[in-house]
Formats: structure tokens, sequence, C-alpha cells
């Protein structure tokens, strides 16, 4: 017998916060792992991080393109419509507050930095540039694969602390299959859609009785992606793992669905910076994050509310966790 609908609902609404930050932490990534590692990088092949550098700033705008608009719908309009009762986030206090915030402020970080590295970004020329890149970059790639992989889990590793030994990192080309392990079944066409097109997949596996993180990708900036995704996944975890099966499987269910990877893309880097910024001094984001992810689900929310409106509240609670 699993818990109280009240309880259940708190339960998912705590998972959802805990995804938001997810990821969250992989969008940022995407921006920011190449040049933790960007001596070994030129080493391979010189000008590869400023090729990886502007990827990452139009992979993170793809979530605005009009494209993404006409396939998953406009984001504007998804934001404000967020206290209607149909919404998929209504009843979430803190996406109800300041979900349209924060994914207006992490659609003007990627402007920002697309202006700094005079990119001129236009739904038009931005697609082509992204297909053109792409294809570049893929073939830079293919002679260093594993090297490249090796150099993911080195940024990854530098970034959360976590042992190259549990990651696993493969850079998959324009033939290789992304998927693996038991995938969520979509609900509806946009979710369906979205899998088919996915060309980076990551997660927590089990092997040999452990868990190890796994990251499949076309291409580096997303290689690392996915490799945080699924970091922070495994992180969170301890905010699961008291849970009985049965309770898990629900709340996992209702919040992990395919349908909400874009939403949570457009507003979880802002959250993450915005968590980043409240990190108390001497605290990694790692232990911080593993302390907030076992919160009860009522004080999660209240620090997260902290974060976005009272960053100095927010730094002395997460100090004493």
């Amino acid at each position: 017998m699993g818990p109280p609908n009240a309880e259940l609902h708190e339960l998912i609404n705590k998972r959802l916060t805990l995804n938001l930050l997810i990821q969250g932490a992989a969008g940022h990534a995407c921006l920011t792992a190449h040049h933790l590692v960007h001596p070994e990088l030129e080493g391979i092949r010189p000008g590869l991080t400023a090729w990886y550098d502007k990827m990452a700033v139009f992979l993170n705008l793809q979530y605005w393109h009009p494209l993404t608009r006409i396939i998953f719908g406009n984001p504007v309009t998804f934001w404000n419509s967020v206290t209607r009762s149909d919404h998929p986030f209504h009843g979430h206090a803190l996406l109800t507050r300041h979900g349209a915030r924060l994914a207006a402020a992490t659609f003007e970080h990627s402007r920002e930095r697309a202006r700094a590295r005079r990119m001129w970004w236009t739904p038009f020329s931005s697609w082509f540039w992204v297909q053109i890149a792409g294809v570049r970059i893929i073939r830079a790639e293919k002679p260093h694969k594993q090297q490249l992989a090796r150099l993911a889990k080195r940024a990854n590793s530098i970034a959360w602390g976590m042992p190259e030994r549990m990651l696993d990192a493969e850079l998959t080309g324009f033939t290789g299959d992304p998927q693996f392990g038991v995938l969520s079944r979509p609900q509806t066409f946009r979710g369906k859609l979205f899998r088919a097109a996915a060309s980076a997949y990551g997660g927590v596996v089990r092997r040999h009785g452990r868990l190890v993180v796994v990251a499949k990708a076309n291409m580096w900036p997303l290689l690392s992606h996915e490799l945080v995704k699924g970091t922070a996944e495994l992180v969170c975890l301890h905010g699961l793992n008291r849970l009985d099966r049965l309770t898990y499987l629900r709340v996992v269910r209702a919040a992990d669905q395919t349908e909400y990877e874009i939403p949570m893309l457009q507003a979880g880097p802002d959250m993450w910076r915005r968590f980043l910024a409240a990190l108390p001094t001497g605290k990694t984001a790692a232990e911080a994050l593993m302390s907030v992810a076992r919160l009860d689900p009522r004080s999660l929310e209240e620090l997260m509310f902290a974060v976005i409106e009272e960053p100095e509240r927010a730094r002395r609670t997460m100090n004493k966790l």
C-alpha cells in the first residue's frame, strides 16, 4: 500500500524539483565542460574547443527555435499558462511562481553568450549552422572517439569529484545508437517524436552489483551534457532510496516523463546557476545536491524558493545541512 494521495503528490513535486536541478546541471555543463579540459582537446585537434563552445550555445538555444515551437509548443505560452488546472506542472509551487522567469533567464543567458562570441542567432541561420557544424564536429571527432570519451569522463570527474571508473562514456558518431537500458514510454505524439529525434542519452544503470553512470551521444558537447545528467541523477537517488519500490515507481512514472524534458531544459539551467551562486564556501555542488535531495518535500521547496528569492538565507540553510 502506497502513501496517501497528498503525500504522493508532494513526493512527485519533489522529484520534479530534483529533475529541474538535474537537467539544469546538464544544460550548464554543455556550455562549460570543454573548458575544463581545454589543453587536452586542443592537443587532439586545434580549434575543437571553439567549435564546441559555439555548438553548446546553439544547442541551448534550440529549445526556443521556431521548429521546436511548432512541434513542442511555444515556451512562452507554456510557462505563462502554468497556473491552469490542466497544465502538467499545475500544483508545483516553485514552477508556478518562477518557471516563466527561469526559462526567460536561461534564454537570455544563452543569447548573451552568443553575442559575446559574435554569433548571430536567428532561427534561419542557426538551423543551417548547427547542421553544418554538427557534421564537421562529428567528422573531426571520428578518429579520436575513445580519447575524447576519456576526456569527457575526466571533465565530469573534475567537476563532480566522481571516480572515472564509475563513468561509461561513448561517442556514437553518425551511425551509433545512443539508446540503452529501460526507457520510459512517451505518453504523447510529441514525446514519441522527441524520443525518435534524440541523439544522446544519459542515466544510471546497475552493473555487477554497482551503479554506473552511462552516457552516449553523437558529439562531445552532448556527451558531457549526458554524463552530468547521469551523475546528478545518481546523486539525487539519495533522496529516493528510502521509498518502497511501489511508491518509487509511481513517483518516477509521474515525474520522469519524456514530454517534460524540454521544459526542464528551458528553466533548469538558470535554476542551477542560482543554486551554484547560493553554495556555501567550501561545499561542492555534488555535496550540496546530495544534501538537498535528502530533504523532505516541503523543506526542499522552501529552500528552492529561498535560492531564488533570498540567496543569503539559502546559503545559511545549506551550510547547516
